[in-house]
C-alpha cells in the first residue's frame, strides 16, 4: 500500500502499486516544480545588492573604512609636509621663476664680453657666449672667474682638445708600434705585403725542405733534440759512432770502412835498421909494415883471415891478417797491440733526413 513523503507529500509506491503510473508522474512534476522554485529564488537572492542579510562592515573587518569620495579623502601629515616642499608648475608646465634657486637667476649670458653692462652687479655671473668664459663684477671691472687656458704643447699649456680626441680614439683601436713591421694583404698569390713589399709566404715544411732536403745531414749538441719530434712530417735516422768522409773517386758515395784501432802488419811498417853488438877482434902484421886491412873488405866473419900482401922494394915480406869475433844478438821490441787511429774529436748527435 502506497504512502506519502513528509515534506513534499510525494507518493511512495510499494510492490503492489507497481502499475500506478499516474501517481509516479505526479511525483516527477512535484519534484520539477520544487527544483524550479528553488533555482529562481537562488538567482533572485544573488542579484539582490541591498545586503539582504544585513551584514555590517565590522562583521567583515572593515570597521575603519569610510565611504568617502576621492576629492574628500584626507591626507596624512607626512604627505602634506612632502607636498608643501615640492615646486609648483605653471600653466605651461614649467617651474615658476620665483621657485628657482637664486643662482640660476644670477647667471646672465651675453653674446660677448663687449655686450656686458658698463657696470655689473655683485653676486651675479656673466657669461660671454662667444668664448664660454665666465666673469664676476669686482665693483670696478669684470674679472674672469676661471682663467682661460693657454693652448700649446708645453708643460705650462693645455693641449688642443681636437687633437687629444684624435689621439685618444687612435689609442682605442688595435694598432702596432710606430716602428713595427707593417704587414698587409697582398694581391699576389701566395704572398703577403711586408713594409710595402710582396714577400712569398712558405710553410715550415717548405723551408725545411729548402734548407734540409732529403739526404741532408744535421748536427746537434743537444742531448734531447730529435728532429723527428721537432719537425713533424719528416723522418730522420741517427748516425752513430762513425766519422763522415767526403765521397770521391777513391771513396764512393755510401761506402763504409775504417776501424777505431788497428794492428800493423810487417808490410805496413816503415823501412828501418836494427842496432848491433860491437865486434871484437885483432889484427896481426908479421911483416911489421904500416899497412891496414879494412874489415868491410871481408864482411862479418868468425875466425881468422889472412892474405899475402905485396910490398914495395926494400920492404919486408910477410903475412898480414886479422881475426874477428862476429857473434851478436838482435832484441825484440813491441807488444803486437793495436794502436788508436782516432784524430782529436768532439762527439755530437748526427741525423740524416730520410723522408
Amino acid at each position: 500500500m502506497s504512502t506519502k513523503t513528509t515534506n513534499y507529500n510525494l507518493m511512495k509506491l510499494d510492490q503492489a502499486d507497481f502499475d500506478k503510473i499516474t501517481e509516479f508522474n505526479g511525483n516527477a512534476d512535484k519534484i520539477d516544480t520544487a527544483l524550479t522554485e528553488n533555482r529562481d529564488a537562488q538567482r533572485k537572492h544573488n542579484a539582490d545588492k541591498n545586503n539582504p542579510h544585513n551584514v555590517t562592515k565590522e562583521q567583515i573587518g572593515l570597521g575603519n573604512v569610510d565611504n568617502t569620495s576621492d576629492a574628500d579623502k584626507p591626507i596624512s601629515t607626512a604627505q602634506q609636509n612632502a607636498l608643501d616642499k615640492k615646486a609648483d608648475l605653471s600653466e605651461d608646465g614649467k617651474i615658476p621663476e620665483s621657485q628657482l634657486p637664486s643662482y640660476v637667476d644670477d647667471v646672465l649670458e651675453y653674446s660677448s664680453k663687449a655686450d656686458f653692462p658698463a657696470e655689473g652687479e655683485g653676486g651675479k655671473i656673466y657669461v660671454a657666449a662667444d668664448t664660454n668664459l665666465t666673469y664676476r663684477w669686482s665693483g670696478t671691472a669684470y674679472v674672469e672667474i676661471s682663467p682661460s687656458l693657454a693652448l700649446g704643447e708645453t708643460a705650462s699649456t693645455a693641449y688642443r682638445g681636437d687633437r687629444g680626441k684624435i689621439a685618444y680614439d687612435h689609442s682605442q683601436e688595435p694598432h702596432a708600434r710606430a716602428d713595427a713591421t707593417k704587414t698587409e694583404k697582398s694581391d699576389e698569390m701566395g704572398c703577403v705585403k711586408i713594409n710595402g713589399t710582396d714577400v712569398e709566404v712558405v710553410s715550415k715544411i717548405a723551408i725545411l725542405d729548402f734548407v734540409y732536403p732529403k739526404g741532408s745531414i744535421m748536427y746537434s749538441t743537444e742531448a734531447e733534440f730529435d728532429p723527428n719530434i721537432a719537425y713533424p712530417g719528416t723522418a730522420w735516422a741517427q748516425i752513430k759512432d762513425v766519422f763522415l768522409l767526403a765521397a770521391g773517386n777513391s771513396y764512393l758515395l755510401g761506402s763504409e770502412g775504417g776501424a777505431p784501432a788497428h794492428v800493423l802488419r810487417s808490410d805496413e811498417m816503415p823501412a828501418h835498421t836494427h842496432g848491433y853488438v860491437s865486434l871484437v877482434g885483432s889484427v896481426f902484421n908479421t911483416a911489421q909494415q904500416s899497412k891496414s886491412i879494412a874489415v868491410s873488405r871481408y864482411g862479418i866473419v868468425s875466425g881468422g883471415k889472412s892474405e899475402n900482401v905485396g910490398y914495395a922494394v926494400n920492404e919486408k915480406a910477410g903475412v898480414d891478417g886479422f881475426t874477428i869475433d862476429a857473434s851478436h844478438e838482435h832484441s825484440n821490441v813491441g807488444n803486437n797491440q793495436a794502436h788508436n787511429n782516432m784524430p782529436p774529436y768532439i762527439a755530437v748527435n748526427v741525423w740524416q733526413r730520410i723522408a
